[in-house]
């Protein structure tokens, strides 16, 4: 990714100054995180932290304007209902982060729809994910221009026609497979034509997808996205959180996520509170810059703040030898 201007912004008004904090949830790494007190006889230490594991009492740290809650044990029977009752008292305004092993303990229910799951940053790296493979595979970027780009999204929605104004004019061809084909036509004939641009709306489950080289699954389900005739060789973008596997007849590449490395302040901050490695990273990083109006330059930090060291599919990383079976099925347009 190039970066041509790093944006002047105060790192610490990012987690600080706003209404909403943010709440991170892990289990302990060591005892002294529980109770530390050095004034105190160390057996005594002992006995308080003992007694915090034994009843699994939930630790509250803060982190500038922003919490930190560690749970003793995760494995106890009690962490849900202690977890619930702690969020109880802080209120309303906050978002939350879990980490990797708290998500396979902790029932969301209790959460509602606060938890952050890395997917509004994940929308805004399309176009660097794409150069990263071009990249992989030695490819110039303007290899681009000679894509056609298939974008699935059932209904119309302008958070997608931001992206799709983005990149009409940096690939061949933008299709748009949905169930809401007049409002894109209306859409493109308003808003792309006037400038000399175009896209084509689909949803012919046998035909839209079977020549598709690049799929970006906005929203498309599972038991929706298999009813598509797809190309078998076909890279597919996945934004939404369901897994998409076990595709019949599938030998193409399915990415879920990326992995990505923060700049050295974003990864200090995390580090310093050791949650660096505990969390997916591009969790982490969303919860650094959610904050009111944070949309409006989120590109512009995404540039300066992430690089992508490795793409995730169903199986884990995806390696360098996986891209390049697809590395004639891209350079070869014409088909």
């Amino acid at each position: 990714m190039i970066i041509n201007k790093t944006p002047t912004y105060n790192f610490k008004k990012l987690f600080c100054g706003c209404f909403m904090f943010v709440i991170y949830i892990r289990e302990r790494i060591n005892d002294n995180e529980l109770y530390e007190n050095k004034r105190l006889p160390r057996l005594i230490t002992k006995l308080i932290q003992r007694f915090i594991k034994l009843f699994n009492i939930i630790i509250l740290k803060k982190m500038y304007n922003n919490k930190l809650l560690i749970i003793p044990d995760i494995n106890k029977k009690n962490v849900n209902d202690r977890l619930k009752n702690k969020l109880k008292k802080m209120g309303d305004n906050y978002y939350i982060v879990l980490s990797i092993n708290v998500k396979k303990i902790i029932n969301l229910n209790i959460i509602n729809k606060k938890v952050i799951n890395g997917k509004k940053v994940y929308k805004y790296l399309i176009e660097s994910i794409l150069e990263y493979i071009l990249k992989t595979l030695e490819l110039e970027k303007d290899t681009l221009k000679t894509l056609d780009l298939y974008i699935m999204q059932k209904e119309f929605d302008e958070e997608v026609n931001i992206f799709i104004n983005n990149m009409v004019n940096k690939v061949r061809n933008i299709v748009v497979i949905t169930d809401d084909i007049n409002k894109y036509e209306n859409w493109s004939k308003k808003n792309l034509e006037p400038n000399g641009l175009f896209i084509l709306a689909l949803n012919n489950k046998k035909k839209s997808l079977k020549k598709a080289k690049i799929i970006i699954n906005f929203n498309y389900k599972k038991d929706e996205f298999i009813k598509f005739n797809i190309n078998r060789n076909s890279i597919i973008v996945n934004m939404q959180g369901e897994r998409i596997d076990n595709l019949l007849g599938f030998d193409g590449i399915i990415i879920n996520n990326v992995l990505i490395k923060l700049n050295e302040e974003k990864e200090n901050y995390f580090k310093k509170f050791n949650i660096y490695n505990e969390f997916d990273i591009l969790e982490l990083y969303e919860s650094s810059i959610i904050r009111e109006g944070y949309t409006q330059k989120l590109k512009e930090f995404i540039n300066n703040d992430i690089k992508i060291v490795n793409l995730i599919g169903n199986n884990g990383k995806i390696d360098k030898k996986e891209l390049l079976v697809n590395k004639k099925l891209l350079t070869n347009s014409q088909n």
